[in-house]
């Protein structure tokens, strides 16, 4: 219940930067 695509396109891009750069 963890898609990364739908959580990428789901929050705005600094979410996705946060995300991504090591949450």
């Amino acid at each position: 219940m963890c898609d990364p695509t739908l959580d990428e396109t789901s929050k705005p891009l600094p979410v996705m930067i946060y995300i991504h750069g090591g949450a």
